[in-house]
C-alpha cells in the first residue's frame, strides 16, 4: 500500500509540473537543424618552413638575451590587396561608378563578388577600367620590415551586362622561392626593379650576440648571427561575369528549352512547381557545362516523368561543370537509368530527390560506358531495378564518387530464372566500376533473389567503401562481393542488421563496426545521428571524404576531431553515454526528463525514435506512467535501488 501510495503521490506531482513549469528549451540536436553555420574561407599561410639555414634556428626574444640551442625563429607575411573598377555605360557616359574593394590575406586566392544589381546602374553595355594595388608586409616577434608597395593598371575593357549578372574579381597571390643566403646585416630592404607583375623583398633580421667569459660576463665586442629570407610575391588578377540566369518557365516555357537556349557556364533557374510532359523530362544538356537548379530546392520543384522516360539524360561527354541541383524526379520508367542515366559523361547530380522511379538497371540512377558521375547529398529512395542496383548501378569501367547520399528503401527485385550474379539494393557495381563510396547512409533496401541489399561488388570491381552506414536491409547481406577480380577496400563503416548478414565474400574493414546507429527518427526518414549514436567520431579524414556534410555542415565537427559515419555529422565530438531516462540528452536524469516522458504519455508532446527508447526505462517496448515514475524516483531519491538501469 506504501508503494502505491507513493506512486500516486508521485504521478500527481509529476502532472503538476508538467502543467505549470515552462521546461527551458532542449538542447539542440542534429535533426533539429534549420540553418547551416555560415563557413568562413581562409587562405593558407605559405609554408614558410626550412627558410632558416641549416643548423641557425633561434628567436628574437623579449627581453632579448642570450640565445640558446634548440630555438627557434618565425616569420609571418600578409598581404593588403584592393581592387577599384570603373564603370562608364557606353552609350550614355553620364552614367557610372567607382568600385572599390580591398582585403588582407596571407597568400592563396582571393574572391570578390559583386553583384551588378548592387551598383544602381542600367543593364547594358559598359566599359571597364581597373587597376590592382598590393601591399607586402611581414611580422614576427621583434622583426617588421616596410610594407612595400606594388600597383598596376590592368587597362580597360567592354562587357555587356544585364540585370542579375554578377562580377567576380579573383585574385590569386603566392609567396615562393623563400630562401636563406649567407649572413647579412644592415636594415631591412627589397630588391630593385621588380619585374611588371611581380615583386620581391628581401627580408633581414640580425642579433648582436654577446661573448661571455668562464665566468659568465661580457666580453667587449660581438659576433654576429644574421638571418635573410627572400620572398617573390606574384599577384595575377582575373575578372569575369556570371550571366543572369535563364529562367524557366519565366524565359522559356519548358526546362529543355531554357537548357537549349543556354551556353557554357550559364544557370537554368527553374521556378517552384509540377514539371511534367514533354520538354520536362529526358532532359538533354546536349554536352554543354550548364547548371541547371531550382530555385528554392527539391521540395519545391518536381520533375514528374509520369511513368514515360526519365528525368535527364546524360550522353555527350558532359563533364563535372554539367550540374543538375535540387530537384525532385519522380515516376521515371527506363531500360537504364529510371531517374536519370549517364553515359560516356561525368555531369555532377547534387541536392536531389530521386525517388519512385524503376529500370531494368539503375532503378535512380545509372551509370555506364565510363561515366564518373559526381553524387552528392542526394536523397534516393523507393526506387525499383530489374536486375542491378535499386538505388545507383554504375557498370562498364565507370568511377562515379557516390558521397553524403541517403539511400533507403530501394530494391533489386530480380528475375529468378537468371543465373546472373545480380542485386545491390542500394548500389550494385559491376565490370570494372571502381567508384568511392564514402560517408553515405544506407538503410532498409533490398534484393528479391539476387546478393547484396545494400552494395554488391561485382566482376572485376575495387570500390573505396568508407564512413558509411549500412543497415537493415530487409533482404541480402549488407556487402556482397564476387569472387571473380572484386577486390573492394573497406573501413570505417557501420554495417549492422541486414537480414542475411553483414558481410559475404569479404572480412569486415578497418575499423568497421555493428551497432545500431541510433537515428534520430529512421522510422520519419530523419537520418540524423542521436546524441547517443556510436557512428559519433568513429570515422576517418581522408582524401576522398568531403569536408562538409549533407546538410552543409562542416566535416569533422569539431575540427580537431574524427569525422561521423554516415552522411549527417553531428555536432559532438564522441556520443552521449546511453543513459536511460536522459531523454532532454543532456548527460543527467533530472525532473525535466520525467516531465517530458510524461507529456508523451498523455499526448502532450511527440518524442523522437531516440528519445523514445531512452524513456522505456522498464525495457518493455512501451512507454508508461510506470517509466515516468520511476525517472522521477531515481532523480529525487525516493528509492535508494533504482530500476532505471543501463541496457
Amino acid at each position: 500500500m506504501k508503494t502505491i501510495n507513493k506512486l500516486s503521490i508521485l504521478l500527481i506531482v509529476c502532472s503538476l509540473i508538467m502543467l505549470c513549469w515552462h521546461p527551458p528549451a532542449l538542447p539542440q540536436q542534429a535533426g533539429d537543424r534549420t540553418v547551416s553555420d555560415s563557413m568562413n574561407v581562409k587562405f593558407p599561410l605559405p609554408d614558410l618552413s626550412g627558410i632558416i639555414s641549416e643548423n641557425t634556428e633561434f628567436p628574437l626574444p623579449d627581453p632579448l638575451g642570450i640565445i640558446s640551442e634548440g630555438d627557434s625563429f618565425t616569420i609571418g607575411v600578409s598581404l593588403n590587396c584592393s581592387a577599384t573598377m570603373m564603370l562608364v555605360k557606353v552609350d550614355e557616359p553620364d552614367k557610372g561608378i567607382i568600385k572599390s574593394i580591398s582585403t588582407s590575406f596571407s597568400g592563396g586566392t582571393l574572391i570578390w563578388e559583386i553583384p551588378f544589381d548592387d551598383l544602381g546602374l542600367p543593364p547594358g553595355r559598359y566599359e571597364i577600367t581597373e587597376s590592382f594595388t598590393s601591399t607586402l608586409s611581414g611580422i614576427s616577434p621583434h622583426v617588421v620590415f616596410n610594407p612595400l608597395e606594388y600597383s598596376t593598371d590592368f587597362g580597360t575593357w567592354v562587357a555587356n551586362f544585364s540585370a542579375g549578372a554578377t562580377i567576380i574579381v579573383n585574385v590569386v597571390a603566392t609567396i615562393d622561392n623563400a630562401s636563406v643566403s649567407g649572413d647579412f646585416t644592415g636594415p631591412l630592404e627589397h630588391l630593385p626593379s621588380p619585374p611588371p607583375s611581380e615583386f620581391s623583398v628581401r627580408i633581414r633580421a640580425t642579433r648582436d650576440i654577446p661573448e661571455i667569459d668562464d665566468e659568465g660576463n661580457i666580453i667587449e665586442g660581438t659576433n654576429i648571427i644574421s638571418y635573410s629570407g627572400e620572398f617573390t610575391v606574384i599577384a595575377d588578377k582575373e575578372t569575369s561575369i556570371i550571366p543572369a540566369p535563364i529562367h524557366v518557365p519565366g524565359d522559356y516555357p519548358t526546362i529543355q528549352a531554357g537548357i537549349d537556349a543556354a551556353s557554357d557556364g550559364d544557370t537554368v533557374l527553374v521556378a517552384d512547381r509540377t514539371y511534367t510532359g514533354e520538354g520536362n523530362k529526358n532532359l538533354d544538356f546536349r554536352g554543354k557545362d550548364i547548371t541547371v537548379t531550382s530555385e528554392n530546392g527539391a521540395e519545391y520543384c518536381i520533375i514528374d516523368c509520369e511513368d514515360d522516360g526519365r528525368g535527364f539524360y546524360f550522353h555527350s561527354k558532359e563533364t563535372p561543370d554539367a550540374v543538375v541541383d535540387g530537384f525532385t524526379i519522380k515516376n521515371g520508367w527506363a531500360d537504364r537509368g529510371g531517374g536519370i542515366y549517364c553515359a560516356d559523361s561525368s555531369p555532377t547530380i547534387r541536392n536531389n530527390i530521386i525517388i519512385e522511379n524503376f529500370a531494368l538497371d539503375g532503378g535512380g540512377i545509372y551509370c555506364g560506358n565510363s561515366s564518373n558521375a559526381t553524387i552528392l547529398s542526394n536523397v534516393i529512395s523507393s526506387n525499383t531495378a530489374d536486375n542491378w542496383g535499386g538505388g545507383i548501378a554504375a557498370h562498364g569501367s565507370s568511377s562515379p564518387i557516390i558521397s553524403n547520399n541517403v539511400i533507403a528503401q530501394n530494391s533489386a527485385v530480380l528475375n529468378p530464372d537468371t543465373e546472373l550474379e545480380v542485386g545491390g539494393g542500394a548500389i550494385s557495381l559491376d565490370d570494372d566500376a571502381n567508384a568511392i563510396i564514402v560517408n553515405n547512409t544506407i538503410d532498409r533496401n533490398y534484393t528479391e533473389y539476387g546478393v547484396g541489399g545494400g552494395i554488391l561488388c561485382g566482376w572485376n570491381t575495387s570500390p573505396i567503401i568508407t564512413n558509411n552506414i549500412i543497415v537493415n536491409s530487409s533482404k541480402g547481406v549488407g556487402i556482397w562481393v564476387s569472387s571473380v577480380g572484386a577486390h573492394p577496400v573497406l573501413s570505417h563503416n557501420d554495417v549492422w542488421n541486414n537480414t542475411d548478414g553483414g558481410y559475404a565474400g569479404i572480412s569486415p574493414g578497418i575499423d568497421d563496426i555493428s551497432i545500431d546507429p541510433f537515428f534520430v527518427d529512421a522510422a520519419n526518414r530523419d537520418y540524423h545521428l542521436s546524441n547517443w549514436s556510436p557512428c559519433i567520431g568513429k570515422g576517418i579524414m581522408t582524401g576522398d571524404v568531403p569536408t562538409i556534410d549533407k546538410d552543409g555542415n562542416r566535416r569533422p565537427n569539431p575540427p580537431s576531431s574524427n569525422p561521423d559515419i554516415g552522411a549527417y555529422e553531428h555536432f559532438r565530438d564522441v556520443p552521449l553515454a546511453v543513459t536511460p531516462g536522459d531523454v532532454s540528452g543532456n548527460g543527467r536524469v533530472t525532473a525535466y526528463d520525467a516531465v517530458l516522458v510524461l507529456q508523451y504519455v498523455v499526448g502532450f508532446r511527440n518524442l523522437s525514435l531516440a528519445q523514445r527508447q531512452v524513456a522505456d526505462v522498464t525495457g518493455d517496448d512501451n512507454i508508461t506512467a510506470l517509466d515516468v515514475a520511476l525517472i522521477l524516483q531515481d532523480t529525487v531519491g525516493l528509492t535508494i535501488q533504482s530500476q532505471v538501469e543501463t541496457r
